[in-house]
């Protein structure tokens, strides 16, 4: 019996000391980010779930979630290759295009980087995501996202003002906008110094959407252009401008 027992205590030594010698080699030893992995393709994307969309939308999501996080340890969004998050973005959309955990993910996370080159793709993705506008999808709030990422991250007004047109344009299509989204327009043109266009744009939709608008879109409208558009001299005297 007491040889039974020094025996397992001699294992237990041993092996403590087996850890103990293991830790002191390995300790240094850390998980190698190997960078974002190839996606599938659209046809074989949902193969690991044998078939179901959501579920495999949901595992690659997580996954998005948590790219370059690794071991515990954290890769820059600037060292991610943002071609093959593009693609993956693609790929998810095509999973689930009524989901905006993606298009989120996009716009508020992998938007983040310090490098606006790397852009070119998130902006892209939103803009498509943002004009597949319906109404039981009301997505253009991504097309916001994609202007915004233009106009402020890469400084590019003109892109920017394309998609404004773009995002102005869905009301047509019945979609019912915010008069801030309507007027975006105005807002690039008036950065880009054309003052003259973004008048005019502002009291065309003045003149044209009135009836259709809330008070409170009006309000907003008229004073965006007598308080932004307008300098003091011309504010007082233009008849939409209230006078002090």
């Amino acid at each position: 019996m007491i040889t039974s027992f020094r025996m397992v205590s001699l294992s237990l030594i041993g092996f403590f000391l087996l850890q103990l010698s293991f830790w002191a080699v390995t300790r240094d030893y850390r998980p190698l980010w190997l960078d974002v992995p190839p996606p599938p393709s659209a046809q074989s994307s949902a193969g690991i779930t044998l078939g179901d969309k959501q579920f495999a939308y949901r595992s690659y999501a997580i996954m998005l979630q948590n790219m370059g996080d690794v071991g515990g340890r954290t890769t820059p969004l600037r060292d991610l290759n943002y071609d093959l998050l593009t693609k993956w973005f693609a790929v998810l959309d095509n999973l689930d295009p009524k989901s905006n955990f993606v298009p989120m993910l996009v716009a508020y996370y992998f938007s983040a980087t310090d490098n606006p080159d790397q852009l070119d793709g998130p902006i892209a993705y939103l803009r498509k995501v943002g004009l597949r506008e319906a109404a039981n999808y009301k997505k253009w709030r991504w097309l916001v996202s994609a202007i915004y990422l233009a106009r402020h991250k890469q400084e590019d007004l003109d892109l920017a003002l394309s998609m404004a047109h773009e995002l102005s344009a869905l009301q047509n299509k019945g979609i019912a906008l915010p008069s801030w989204a309507k007027n975006m327009p105005a807002f690039i043109l008036l950065e880009q110094g054309d003052k003259q266009s973004a008048y005019e744009l502002t009291m065309a939709m003045l003149r044209e959407g009135v009836d259709d608008m809330h008070p409170n879109e009006v309000n907003f409208m008229v004073d965006y252009l007598c308080s932004r558009i307008l300098d003091k001299e011309e504010a007082k005297l233009h008849p939409l401008c209230p006078k002090p």
